[in-house]
Parts: C-alpha cells; structure tokens; sequence
C-alpha cells in the first residue's frame, strides 16, 4: 500500500530519511535516474503540499550537490495527481518563471 501524504505528515523524518537512503544508494550505484514511488494523494490540499514539497526539497537539495542519479522521477501518476504534483514543485522549488514545470494546462 502506498501511503497517502495524511500518514505521512506525522512521520515526515521517515519520509526525508528513506529519500535520502534512495538517493545515496543511487548516487553511489552512479545510476542516471532514480524513481521514486509517488504518494497517495491527501484529500487536503494542505498535507499534500507539506509532505510532497518537503520530499521535493530534499530531492533537490541532494541533486545540486551530487553528480548521481542525473535525475529523479515520480513514478506512476495519474493526470490528476501529476497536476497536483507539478503544482506543488513550482510553488517551492523554482526561483523564476521559466524554471517552472508546465504541462501547457495552467501557468
């Protein structure tokens, strides 16, 4: 069962942990791309912006300072929830305009 971003609010640390545990197996492995399971969606908007934007900050701030994985995916999302994840990337990550993620579908 893939847990939903509700549960996992209360135990974030275990998030940021089993991320890094990823990226630092990818990283020494020199793997191109790690994929990431994707997260049950939160019927509150809010939770999903917690936990999905805290893995997002983590994830980035590993990749910025390792040569390995190249790249991260989320795997397995429905258009909904790839929405729902795109929209939570650019409300924390980008610095600009440009660096944000768009489908074409909302600015």
């Amino acid at each position: 069962k893939v847990p939903s971003a509700s549960e996992l609010d209360a135990g974030r640390a275990t998030l940021d942990r089993a991320a890094e545990a990823a990226l630092e197996a990818a990283s020494a492995e020199e793997l191109e791309a790690l994929e990431l399971p994707c997260l049950a969606l939160s019927a509150r908007p809010s939770k999903n912006f917690q936990v999905i934007g805290m893995l997002y900050k983590v994830v980035c701030a590993f990749l910025r300072e390792h040569e390995y994985p190249r790249r991260v995916v989320i795997g397995r999302l429905s258009e909904a929830d790839a929405t729902m994840y795109r929209q939570i990337y650019n409300f924390y990550i980008p610095n600009t305009k440009a660096e944000r993620m768009n489908n074409g579908a909302w600015d």
